[in-house]
């Protein structure tokens, strides 16, 4: 695990970037009803029902949550129509957890987040060109995850196409596609945000005639050596605790940072 106030500034970046991203949802499509307010020392993130960020981040990380502050995170949340939900970590004081349990919080899922110095990248595979997308290759990023993920009902392609829609507005450098060096088709996408000296690396997924050719080592190994080049400190990322994705990361040199955890009231 890392030192305390390394997965603090993490988890501080991730809340910004949180924050950005959903500003950029709510731009995009009001429909959704995205909220976002600060909550403590942190902030709740509400992008709205069915899509992937809907709690609140970064809290209790240096101060102590009360119930008038959960109070007012479930009644916004209800306001939106999802569950309330508040993201804990290793580094979040242990009075904050204690707090949701007693208010009947039960645990929703666990991310493993992890950690690569860049000391050691690993060589470009030739076999697989990784390019940018800006606003006229959007479509292409976001076919590419909807296959790739499974994105088959109407409800879960929309969530994922206006989340792409607002990470090529918001992060830099991106979003970015996987092609094969021989013939130019498509193999996979992922992104990446670079910024106060961290690079994160976000979703990838490959599509699923391209599996098994090691797409996403190459899409992970072309992120750390962009960060690397960049100068960042260190780059991150997560997963489901458990999950292959996890298991991947810490292949291509990533080491456990510190674990997340969801205690959502339903």
């Amino acid at each position: 695990m890392q030192p305390r106030e390394t997965i603090v500034e993490i988890e501080r970046i991730w809340t910004e970037d949180a924050r950005q991203l959903a500003d950029a949802v709510a731009n995009l499509d009001s429909s959704w009803g995205t909220t976002v307010f600060d909550l403590v020392d942190g902030a709740a993130v509400l992008c709205g029902p069915g899509l992937y960020v809907n709690r609140a981040l970064g809290l209790g990380l240096e101060s102590y949550p009360n119930d008038g502050d959960i109070d007012l995170l479930e009644s916004r949340s209800a306001a939106v129509g999802v569950p309330p939900c508040v993201e804990v970590c290793d580094a979040t004081r242990a009075g904050l957890a204690e707090l949701l349990i007693r208010r009947g919080y039960v645990d929703h899922g666990k991310t493993t987040a992890v950690v690569h110095d860049l000391s050691e990248v690993r060589a470009r595979d030739p076999a697989v060109l990784v390019e940018y997308c800006g606003f006229d290759d959007l479509l292409a990023w976001q076919e590419t995850a909807a296959v790739g993920w499974d994105h088959d009902t109407h409800t879960r392609r929309r969530a994922s196409d206006v989340f792409a829609a607002a990470a090529v507005r918001v992060d830099d450098p991106g979003l970015m596609v996987a092609r094969s060096a021989d013939d130019g088709r498509l193999l996979g996408c992922a992104t990446l945000k670079i910024g106060q000296g961290m690079a994160t690396l976000g979703g990838m997924s490959t599509l699923p005639d391209e599996r098994g050719r090691g797409v996403q080592a190459a899409l992970i190994c072309h992120r750390l050596r962009q960060a690397k080049e960049a100068g960042c400190r260190y780059a991150v990322s997560s997963a489901t605790q458990g999950s292959a994705s996890v298991r991947n990361l810490l292949r291509q040199g990533f080491q456990v940072s510190h674990t997340k955890t969801e205690l959502t009231h339903f």
